[in-house]
């Protein structure tokens, strides 16, 4: 197997620091300590921080202000530390290519990530907690998507599509 090849077995950016991994060999877990390692002192730089710490100290403020029912002054449901460890693989998964979506409460405990580009081009994608991204958009006049898709460790390939499709003009 080639580098280039295992690579592509292993997720990328924070996500590998919280991935587990498919090979158990010596030199398997040679790269996975490799990559780990790499991933730390990215996020450990400048343009980490901008990309990851900030964001993720706004997801980490999003919990702490919902984090009990009611948060709404309604009938919010709270925001579960499983739906915000979610929401942290979502971050680290996301292409850096894709630029920082605003995060937003749901009053069901999800947390939602909303990229706006114009009243009819915004993209949304939410978790829950529950191993799965539900996700809505709307494409430009007439061109509207909505679905729901498992999400394990690394970010479907739906979702990849979609978020080319939407930053692509």
């Amino acid at each position: 197997m080639t580098a280039i090849t295992a690579l592509r077995h292993y997720p990328s950016g924070a996500a590998a620091l919280r991935a587990t991994y498919p090979g158990v060999s010596v030199d398997a877990g040679k790269i996975r300590d490799m990559l780990g390692n790499l991933a730390l002192h990215w996020i450990g730089s400048a343009t980490g921080q901008m990309r990851f710490g900030e964001p993720l100290l706004a997801l980490y403020q999003l919990y702490k202000r919902c984090q009990a029912d009611g948060w709404d002054g309604e009938d919010g449901e709270a925001i579960s530390l499983d739906t915000l460890m979610e929401a942290e693989k979502l971050l680290g998964s996301l292409p850096s290519s894709v630029p920082m979506p605003e995060f937003l409460p749901e009053a069901t405990g999800a947390i939602a990530f909303e990229w706006y580009r114009g009243r009819d081009r915004v993209f949304v994608i939410s978790v829950s907690g529950a191993k799965t991204i539900e996700f809505a958009g709307l494409f430009g006049h007439g061109n509207e998507l909505h679905g729901k898709t498992n999400f394990e460790d690394s970010l479907p390939s739906i979702i990849q599509g979609d978020l080319r499709e939407f930053f692509r003009q």
